[in-house]
């Protein structure tokens, strides 16, 4: 068993080498998952066999068995399953899953190292950790290799990595002993130390800092209070270290905004509103894995520093992560775990101590990953190993009840029945999202297609599916280097269509699934009640995103073709009010102002905005057209000019280019660019009967 578990460390820590190099965490968290679920699942079955089955009881395992519990209710009341169950692109480890890996990976820790010599309980956790430390140093090499440009050296980003660092070397500081010797010692922990220095992590420094002095402290306050001797000689290097830690702390100490990450006031702001915004989402909260339907509907005005308008993926730590996704009972649990933790290892001495400490606090800085799950676990399961007389035997003898190992071979018949059930299916996964990354890497709408098909259920599949369809008919509508036969191009809109309808059946509460629909039916507003459809979508979407502005700029645009400029305007004011800079939003402003009749002023606004931006290509095509209407053909053909160097292949502005030369008597450059517009839009009625007429004059 231990030597499994010896090979599972390393196994999952290595899935972060180049040697296993993929786009998502899917990988790593299947591993998380499926080997201690297997080890587990054969341990217990030859413990049934034998007739006896002996359970090494933990402090840590009624709070593992209440996040569980917390996390299944929660789960099973979830505002969005497909992302409880399966997380979102790159981090499954959100969604359930993620925390049946966490409980298992614990369990298979305090139950493989779990032994007795005589009538005494021993934990040997020694080789263990050693296994751990060598795992780390692999990796903290190939990350040195890779830092510094050795070939076939690409590995994860160091900021990946880099709680696994911090942790290694509060471990190596604090445990109070050496782990391979002095020496060796110094020199991995100089190691891990130059990769936190070279990573500029403010969180990892921050981890560092707070487990060395929180492991002083109570380590000092210990001996004092049990009137034990020390020796100060013996702090100096977990005191030097922390001093070094505080100041690397203030030299990264993040100075700007960042545009794609939410600030940790901000994350906060956001778990606060989502758990006090009803009484379900106070207790359970949304659903595991669901922060991003948070930060959708109580991200603050604030949040919208950049230009254009950014969709943040997560909240900046994992505790508000938790505290969003599954309320304030959610939030317990997972603290529970560690004060339970830190608690007993504090009144027992537990080399694990700062460890322990270090990992808390990076629930506080850094967000939820496998690599955090894993390691989390891991400490958690071996700190759990030294705290003595706590840890004792359940033993549950089955040999006088024959019933009773019936009913635990039924019960090992189904768990067994379920793995080979769920084999295939789990291959299913991994194969659909592997389909799924070759799509998002080539655009090519075939592998998401079939991903779909392979997981059903997976709503970011027929949402990306059914944008790049319509992506696709957008562009071969725009550029007819080939004609394509409509009754194709209507088919795979009805595909689009029908993709992105059973996304929002699948996930009601996601607002990229009702933007995308509002969008598909806002292009195809010739069809009828499309203008409807698109404005429910859009309602859908700005309800579960109200600070989103360039939800209000496509209503207001929506509303406008519908002739409702009161409507309108008022959309367009809130988009204004929310980013005054939004380019998408001034814009429509230039079309809103012309069809309330204030031409002067739209032309007005469009010659300040193309000051703004000069080389915006749909700005200068409506100031072109304004100029063209307000029948100044030279100025017309001058900004149509300046938009066909920056896209040459632009045929409504060389098609406007031809109208405003013709305008101006140059018949034969009108000619020169109709020629030019039909070979990039072989067979168009329109411009061949313009052409012909101009031949004609």
């Amino acid at each position: 068993m231990r030597v499994v578990l010896y090979s599972t460390i390393f196994l999952i820590l290595l899935a972060f080498s180049p040697w296993n190099s993929e786009p998502f965490e899917l990988v790593k968290l299947m591993l998380l998952v499926a080997v201690p679920a297997v080890v587990l699942f054969f341990w217990f079955a030859i413990q049934v066999l034998k007739g006896e089955v002996t359970f090494w009881r933990t402090p840590l395992d009624i709070p593992l068995l209440l996040l569980l519990l917390v996390t299944g209710v929660s789960f099973f009341f979830s505002e969005d399953t497909p992302y409880s169950l399966f997380g979102t692109q790159g981090r499954f480890h959100d969604g359930i899953v993620g925390t049946l890996g966490f409980v298992f990976m614990y369990f298979f820790v305090t139950q493989t190292l779990a032994q007795k010599e005589g009538k005494e309980q021993v934990f040997p956790w020694q080789n263990t950790m050693r296994a751990f430390v060598g795992a780390g140093v692999i990796l903290a090499l190939l990350q040195y290799a890779a830092l510094f440009k050795v070939e076939n050296a690409n590995v994860f980003p160091l900021e990946t990595l880099v709680l696994l660092f911090a942790v290694l070397a509060v471990f190596l500081v604090g445990r109070g002993g050496a782990m391979f010797g002095f020496i060796p010692d110094v020199f991995l922990l100089a190691g891990f130390l130059g990769l936190l220095f070279l990573s500029g992590s403010f969180s990892a420094w921050f981890v560092l800092f707070a487990g060395l002095c929180i492991s002083l402290f109570l380590s000092v306050w210990n001996r004092v209070r049990l009137k034990e001797s020390f020796s100060l000689g013996k702090l100096w290097l977990p005191l030097g270290l922390a001093v070094f830690s505080l100041v690397f702390l203030w030299a990264f100490i993040p100075k700007e905004y960042s545009l794609e990450k939410l600030s940790s006031s901000a994350s906060w702001n956001i778990a606060w509103n989502t758990g006090t915004d009803s009484l379900k989402n106070a207790f359970i909260g949304s659903g595991p894995g669901t922060s991003q339907i948070a930060i959708s509907q109580f991200r603050s005005e604030e949040t919208n520093k950049g230009s254009p308008f950014f969709r943040f993926e997560e909240l900046e730590n994992h505790a508000s992560q938790v505290l969003a996704a599954m309320g304030f009972l959610g939030a317990f649990a997972w603290a529970l775990v560690f004060l339970v933790f830190l608690l007993f290892a504090f009144f027992l001495r537990s080399p694990f101590l700062a460890m322990g400490f270090g990992l808390f606090a990076s629930q506080f800085f850094f967000p939820s990953s496998t690599l955090m799950l894993f390691v989390s676990a891991l400490v958690l399961g071996l700190g759990a190993s030294t705290l003595g007389k706590l840890n004792y035997s359940l033993v549950l003898s089955l040999k006088k009840f024959f019933e009773v190992r019936v009913a635990f071979f039924a019960l090992l018949a189904v768990f067994l029945g379920l793995i080979i059930f769920y084999g295939p299916w789990m291959q299913r996964w991994f194969s659909s999202d592997m389909l799924y990354a070759k799509s998002l890497k080539t655009n090519d709408e075939n592998f998401v297609l079939k991903a779909q098909e392979l997981n059903p259920k997976q709503t970011d599949y027929k949402l990306f599916a059914g944008t790049l369809l319509f992506e696709k008919v957008l562009k071969e509508t725009e550029n007819k280097e080939k004609q394509q036969d409509a009754a194709i191009l209507s088919l795979r809109v009805q595909q689009a269509l029908a993709l992105l309808q059973e996304a929002s059946n699948l996930s009601p509460k996601r607002v990229e699934v009702w933007e995308a629909l509002g969008r598909v039916y806002g292009e195809i507003s010739f069809a009828p009640g499309a203008l409807d459809w698109a404005s429910q979508s859009l309602e859908r979407a700005i309800m579960l995103e109200p600070v989103n502005p360039l939800l209000y700029t496509r209503q207001s645009a929506l509303l406008r073709k519908k002739e409702k400029l009161s409507e309108a305007r008022k959309a367009l004011n809130k988009a204004l009010s929310l980013q005054p800079n939004l380019k998408e939003a001034l814009l429509e402003n230039i079309l809103l102002l012309e069809q309330e009749g204030k031409k002067e002023q739209a032309l007005s606004v469009a010659k300040e905005l193309i000051l703004r931006f000069p080389n915006d290509t749909k700005i200068l095509f409506e100031l072109g057209r304004m100029y063209f209407n307000n029948q100044e053909w030279k100025i017309a053909a001058a900004k149509f000019e300046q938009l066909l160097k920056l896209e040459p292949n632009n045929s409504d502005a060389r098609y406007s280019l031809a109208l405003a030369l013709e305008k101006q008597g140059d018949k034969k450059g009108a000619i020169r660019e109709l020629e030019r517009v039909l070979e990039l839009n072989p067979g168009k009625e329109e411009v061949l009967q313009e052409l012909e007429e101009l031949k004609k004059r």
